[in-house]
Formats: structure tokens, C-alpha cells, sequence
């Protein structure tokens, strides 16, 4: 079996991001012990679609990226949310969604988001 979803690099679960901590994950993996871990990746990515360089991430000051971020989000949300919440709904709360990206993007200039990704093997 084959998860990837949000983590956070800090240890402090109060802090920015939310999510889990890999050494947490790690322990909830082992105390259940129905699966063994093959593969553990985390990798970060830029939410922003108007950075480019990838590679060299580099601060953003310019505004309303949020509404790129809102899109992609979107992109990948919208039939999930639409099939359990409706349609009616969308387009108010990813604008919703478009001004706190803004918001924290004034905060911190950046939209890096940690992802961790692991195999599992049912023992």
C-alpha cells in the first residue's frame, strides 16, 4: 500500500503546518504492527504557480498568488469536496481558500508544503 499525504518538518505539532512528524509516523507504524514500512520519502513542494525555479525556491512578494494556489488546490479537491458537500458551495469557499493563502503568503512568502510518501506491507 502505497500513502502520501501532508506532513510537517517541525516537532512542535502547534507549530506551522499540520500533519505528521515522520519519527511520530514512524512509531504509529511500529505500535500498530500490522504493517511493515518498505519505502519512507518526504519531499517539499511550492504551491505557488508562479514560481517556476523548483529547484531554487525562492521568496515571493508578489501579491495574489494566492488565486493560483487556490486553483490548483482546487484542481485536485474540487471532486472530493463536490461529492460529499455539492457544488453550490465551491467557488465561495475556495475563495475563501485564495485569501488565507494571500494572508500567509504576507506572513511567510512562501507556500512550501511537506509531503511524505511511504510503502507498506501488511504483515
Amino acid at each position: 500500500m502505497v500513502l502520501t499525504f501532508v506532513g510537517r518538518s517541525n516537532v512542535d505539532p502547534c507549530s506551522n503546518g499540520s500533519g505528521d512528524h515522520v519519527p511520530e509516523l514512524l512509531d504509529i507504524i511500529h505500535n500498530q504492527g500490522s504493517f511493515s514500512l518498505d519505502i519512507l520519502e518526504t519531499f517539499e513542494i511550492n504551491l505557488d504557480p508562479y514560481e517556476t525555479d523548483y529547484e531554487n525556491v525562492k521568496v515571493s512578494d508578489e501579491p495574489n498568488h494566492g488565486k493560483g494556489a487556490a486553483k490548483m488546490i482546487r484542481a485536485i479537491a474540487e471532486p472530493l469536496l463536490v461529492a460529499h458537500f455539492g457544488n453550490s458551495l465551491m467557488d465561495s469557499a475556495f475563495k475563501e481558500l485564495q485569501k488565507h493563502v494571500d494572508e500567509q503568503m504576507a506572513i511567510e512568502k512562501t507556500l512550501r508544503t511537506l509531503f511524505i510518501s511511504i510503502s507498506l506491507t501488511k504483515i
